[in-house]
């Protein structure tokens, strides 16, 4: 009799083998032919090319490195698997890998520059803030002959308005009085220039406000503290030019969740797959009552991104007759008579940008207008003195740019100090 052949079952064995083999391949069939299609990633993420090929780049590796990182940057589920280290880093460990965002106490998310700001860690240093201030009277001087405001404010980042939130390993200034906000604030105080501060009066309204000012999931201002901002430089505006302008007031507002992305856009940059835990966010409607004008009003802001919290309220369209914005200051002016367009010109900084303000816009200024007499000499030299002796210092504390220095110094066969200065002054005048 014919013996049959015993064909072996399909066990759960065989099926792992199969699936775990078929996983192997999948990222790479997912690279090529899009089965599934991916969340793209928020945030700012440089991917990289496939480098092309070349002798040279083949012989000393640097082909291979390039197409490594390309490999790994394209390959099927990237964004995915970076979305699941993130929901795996917030929900196990509360923590976030992305290096700009700290998650705070009780939940509260932070961007770094502004804990950075809060411990002093970006601090100028009273020498450059002084010298800001210095340019800044003479700018003022010419633009008032002109009938021009300048208003300097400086508003309240996350890390300042809720430092109780911060963790405490981020928690590092032993000093207070050295940090930006500080310094420009005494500046200000022994100055005659037009200064809000905005930031010393949301820590004023902090516990009594009906709306949040700020989200537990983001970093910028609310839609509230964009109302409120707006309609305290209004009033100040009226006080300083004795005029009246168009009052805003609120009309009606809902509760929402989850928060509008305006709201979210630190959590969005963590990049998780679930909704990080926020309280409900107040959105408004407005009522607009208009005032016939004594003159025309024209508005150029100068700012952070705050500002564009402001601008999306679309508020300060209804109360000025034109408004420019120039984020960081960017277009920046090319004439002189470029800034005597408007009839009032906001500087408007957070303290997590103040190691950046004025945004170059007074430096612009007291250029195009400085007489360049004796005072103007003295001012510059201050300046380079002032900005020379500082590269130094970050010379001497950066050992990878110190080493390139002596490396050059040698090569040149001169004193390493002399190269020290010389890359110092080099700065000065290129940046």
């Amino acid at each position: 009799m014919e013996k049959t052949k015993h064909i072996p079952s399909l066990t759960v064995k065989h099926f792992v083998f199969v699936f775990f083999i078929i996983s192997l391949f999948f990222p790479l069939i997912q690279q090529h032919l899009k089965l599934i299609k991916e969340k793209p990633l928020e945030g700012f993420f440089n991917i990289e090319d496939y480098p092309t090929l070349a002798i040279d780049k083949w012989k000393n590796g640097e082909f291979q490195k390039q197409f490594e990182t390309a490999y790994n940057d394209q390959i099927g589920f990237h964004d995915f698997f970076i979305e699941l280290q993130s929901q795996i880093n917030y929900s196990l460990f509360k923590i976030s890998k992305i290096q700009s965002v700290v998650v705070g106490k009780n939940g509260y998310l932070y961007v770094r520059n502004y804990i950075d700001a809060v411990n002093g860690n970006d601090f100028m240093g009273s020498a450059y803030i002084n010298l800001q201030i210095e340019k800044a009277k003479v700018v003022d001087s010419i633009l008032k002959q002109k009938n021009i405001t300048l208003v300097f404010a400086i508003a309240p980042g996350k890390g300042s308005f809720f430092p109780e939130y911060i963790p405490d390993a981020h928690k590092t200034n032993n000093h207070p009085d050295s940090t930006n906000y500080a310094c420009y604030k005494k500046a200000f105080a022994k100055s005659s220039l037009n200064f809000l501060d905005l930031r010393e009066y949301f820590l004023k309204i902090k516990d009594t406000c009906r709306y949040p000012l700020f989200s537990k999931a983001g970093v910028h201002w609310s839609e509230y503290a964009s109302y409120i901002a707006i309609d305290t430089f209004k009033n100040y505006l009226e006080q300083i030019q004795k005029i009246s302008l168009n009052k805003v007031t609120i009309k009606d507002y809902n509760f929402e969740f989850p928060a509008r992305p305006s709201d979210y856009d630190a959590a969005n940059l963590m990049n998780t797959f679930s909704i990080i835990p926020h309280y409900k966010m107040s959105y408004f409607s407005f009522k607009y009552n208009f005032a016939p004008l004594s003159k025309t009003q024209k508005l150029l802001v100068v700012g952070d991104s705050y500002y564009s919290c402001i601008k999306e309220t679309k508020i300060p369209y209804y109360i000025f007759d034109t408004v420019e914005y120039r984020l960081y200051n960017k277009p920046e002016m090319n004439k002189r008579n470029d800034a005597e367009k408007y009839s009032t010109i906001l500087i408007l900084g957070t303290d997590g940008t103040l190691n950046q303000y004025p945004y170059n816009f007074i430096d612009q200024l007291y250029e195009h207008y400085s007489s360049y007499d004796q005072n103007y000499k003295n001012l510059k030299l201050k300046e380079f003195r002032m900005y020379t002796h500082k590269v130094l210092e970050n010379i001497e504390k950066n050992k990878k740019w110190k080493n390139l220095m002596l490396k050059n110094a040698k090569k040149k066969n001169i004193n390493p100090t002399e190269e020290f200065v010389n890359n110092a002054i080099w700065l000065y005048y290129n940046q």
